[in-house]
């Protein structure tokens, strides 16, 4: 989420979610690596049994969008996600079968958004997941949804070459970073963790929609 907070204010509109697509498909798919034991399989596979319907159905509409709405959108994205945080803390253990409607809803939107974690995070936050089970089954699911993303935004037409310095700076970065989150994550508090974070998406969602409302 603060990768692609960060990307609208660097790169234009029409680039942000494609892009963002492919280096968190290279960022998620690193984590499943380095924490591939710890992924729940069964969970993974509900979740990515359906996520073409979604892509599909997002696909049939972000044709005839112009894509101007999205910083401010992605403000307010941020905004909802963290009040939301405030008010609906958790979801003690969803049933099984409730990650493969949510598959379908996480691939629609991630296309129009791009950062899908916020919402689909409470899903893992499960009370019989281990803190590396919450990260790798995330990621996992995560990175079936960005596998999706780039066949949908190529057949729109988008040029993923007219980025490629861009991308691979940042799927480098990305890659390193998932081994270095690794290591943090011995060593940092979740207390700690979560008041950083929000912080820092409140910071970036204040500064987005901000500048679209002033001239």
């Amino acid at each position: 989420m603060t990768l692609l907070a960060i990307m609208a204010s660097l790169l234009p509109a029409a680039s942000i979610i494609p892009v963002h697509g492919v280096i968190q498909l290279s960022a998620n798919s690193s984590r499943v690596l380095v924490y591939a034991k710890h992924v729940r399989w069964a969970i993974f596979g509900r979740f990515a049994s359906l996520l073409f319907v979604g892509g599909l159905l997002a696909h049939s509409v972000l044709g005839s969008l112009s894509f101007g709405y999205l910083k401010p959108l992605i403000g307010i994205w941020i905004l909802v996600f963290l009040v939301w945080r405030r008010m609906k803390p958790q979801l003690r253990i969803p049933p099984k079968w409730i990650y493969a409607p949510l598959g379908i809803v996480t691939s629609f939107i991630s296309l129009f958004v791009g950062a899908t974690g916020p919402f689909i995070a409470p899903f893992f936050l499960r009370d019989d997941f281990t803190k590396e089970e919450t990260i790798a089954t995330k990621a996992a699911c995560q990175s079936a949804v960005h596998l999706i993303k780039v066949p949908v935004f190529w057949s729109l037409g988008f040029d993923f070459t007219g980025e490629i310095v861009f991308l691979a700076t940042t799927v480098a970065a990305v890659i390193a970073g998932s081994f270095l989150g690794k290591w943090l994550l011995l060593r940092m508090s979740q207390k700690r963790f979560v008041m950083v974070f929000e912080s820092i998406l409140l910071i970036i969602a204040i500064h987005l929609f901000g500048k679209a409302l002033l001239p």
